[in-house]
């Protein structure tokens, strides 16, 4: 009968297993880049990002009395230009963004009346 010499192997190749090291690389940890407060207009600094990052953000009109409008543009430093990733209407709001592409020449643009923080958190 073959079950006992196939359950033999099973049990020889599963002492085998323990083994064998795990090369994988372990995920970076996330890191702050860039960091930004103000209202109105503003354009960062270049920073460099891996292709896998996140924008945080709030902005806040409340004491317009009205809606406002917060916009943020991702500019790549390519020749599609910049790229908008927010653009909200409100009185107040926060948020995150994931962004799946990046580079060395990267920069923002904020677009808006009203108080606004963002950050950029690379990896993780």
């Amino acid at each position: 009968m073959r079950i006992p010499a196939l359950a033999a192997a099973v049990f020889a190749l599963a002492g085998c297993a323990t083994n064998v090291e795990d090369t994988r690389d372990a995920p970076a940890e996330p890191t702050t880049v860039l960091e930004l407060q103000g209202s109105g207009n503003k354009n960062s600094e270049k920073f460099t990002v891996s292709d896998s990052w996140r924008l945080d953000y709030t902005y806040d009109c409340s004491e317009l009395g009205i809606k406002g409008n917060f916009v943020v543009e991702v500019d790549y430093g390519d020749d599609f230009g910049p790229m908008p990733v927010v653009n909200e209407l409100g009185s107040e709001g926060e948020d995150s963004t994931p962004q799946h592409e990046g580079g060395d020449e990267v920069h923002l643009a904020v677009m808006s009346t009203c108080d606004w923080t963002v950050e950029v958190v690379d990896g993780g």
